[in-house]
């Protein structure tokens, strides 16, 4: 009995160890992140307010190369995960854009946003927040462009009215094509639709990646790390493997790479992570078969899975050949004051606590609200 007694305060110690110190990586992370998440809602908002996606139809008309490039450069800046993203491509396919514009815009969005660029230039560092939404514009139009030269020849008739039917990896289900939405957007409906609807999105997504993150910074074995993370090659193809069929949006991936290049994997097999796990997920390919083809899916696959390693490959031999080092989280010191850094942490854990309240909310009074419709209806009728 005494040795089980004495036994018992190491057991504890022994679990409450990785708890705490999984806790404490986590707090930190969220530190060094929430003021340039925060800034990123507000760069959103912006872009919500002077952005309407009515016009974007007639903008990426026609097989050329042009709308590609244009569709790349709309959708690297918008504030969308890999799920809300598709409900936005079907609506720009029915407004009339081409297969390759839709390609384009449907792999540049969910790959990088204002806020996933703050967020990797926060905990991996300037070189990858520069390089990240290069790659993704590369990507996006290696993408279009296949897809263009492919179905050049084919008749691109529009698609059938069909709703997306995926399962959103934010919770939340896909929303009504927004086609009528109107031009002029008012500043206080982009803090709403950044703060509220892209908020909502990313928060469970994006706590998720700072735990993961800290759970392998605790608990990721050595011999892992030396055996697969230290062979660039082969972790380029198992990040690969890996983040094709997840669901994980920009900014839940930003924290899970920098946790691996802390680790030891190359920067370049980070950045095949960081590509091919937003841009694409099961919901996404099975959206794609339905809406463009098989071959459309074909080229959407092979041209992330092709750029993604290549552009891996290429940051890794930039990186060996000039001598630079990645900057991952807790290597460089934030221009960002400490007090600054805290009460932004508090401020995002508040508004995420405010955020969950909002959700359960509206959970609570759907079925209220769907009751009385139904018995409106019934009244009607009689």
């Amino acid at each position: 009995m005494n040795a089980l007694a004495t036994n018992d305060p190491l057991a504890a110690n022994d679990i409450l160890a990785p708890l705490t110190a999984i806790l404490s990586a986590t707090w930190d992370m969220l530190e060094e992140s929430a003021i340039f998440l925060l800034f990123g809602l507000f760069i959103a908002a912006f872009l919500h307010m002077w952005m309407s996606r009515s016009r974007w139809g007639d903008l990426l008309r026609g097989d050329g190369i042009k709308p590609v490039l244009l569709a790349s450069a709309i959708g690297l800046p918008m504030p969308l995960c890999s799920c809300s993203v598709l409900p936005a491509a079907v609506a720009l396919r029915k407004q009339g854009a081409s297969k390759g514009a839709t390609l384009s815009f449907l792999i540049s969005t969910p790959e990088t946003s204002a806020q996933s660029v703050l967020l990797t230039y926060s905990l991996i560092g300037p070189m990858m927040a520069i390089i990240r939404p290069l790659a993704s514009c590369i990507t996006a139009i290696v993408a279009g462009i296949a897809e263009t030269f492919f179905s050049r020849n084919a008749a691109n008739s529009a698609p059938e009215d069909v709703a997306p039917a995926c399962h959103c990896c934010c919770g939340s289900k896909p929303t009504e094509s927004n086609s009528n939405q109107p031009t002029n957007v008012s500043f206080a409906d982009g803090l709403r639709h950044a703060f509220v609807k892209v908020f909502d999105d990313i928060v469970f997504w994006m706590f998720a990646g700072f735990v993961v993150a800290a759970m392998i910074k605790v608990w990721m074995p050595n011999a892992l790390i030396d055996a697969v993370m230290r062979g660039p090659v082969l972790a380029m193809l198992i990040m690969l493997v890996i983040g094709i069929p997840m669901y994980v949006c920009a900014e839940g991936s930003t924290p899970v790479a920098a946790a691996l290049i802390a680790q030891g994997l190359s920067p370049g097999a980070a950045l095949v992570f960081l590509l091919a796990g937003p841009a694409t997920n099961i919901g996404a390919v099975g959206l794609l078969r339905a809406q463009l083809g098989t071959r459309t899916v074909v080229v959407y696959l092979t041209s992330i899975a092709v750029v993604s390693v290549g552009a891996g490959l290429c940051v890794d031999w930039f990186f060996n050949v000039q001598g630079f080092t990645v900057t991952a989280h807790g290597t460089h010191e934030s221009f960002v004051p400490a007090w600054l850094r805290t009460a932004g942490a508090v401020a995002l854990l508040a508004w995420t606590c405010t955020s969950i309240y909002r959700r359960n909310l509206t959970d609570k009074q759907a079925p209220d609200s769907q009751n009385q419709e139904s018995q409106n209806q019934t009244a009607a009728c009689h």
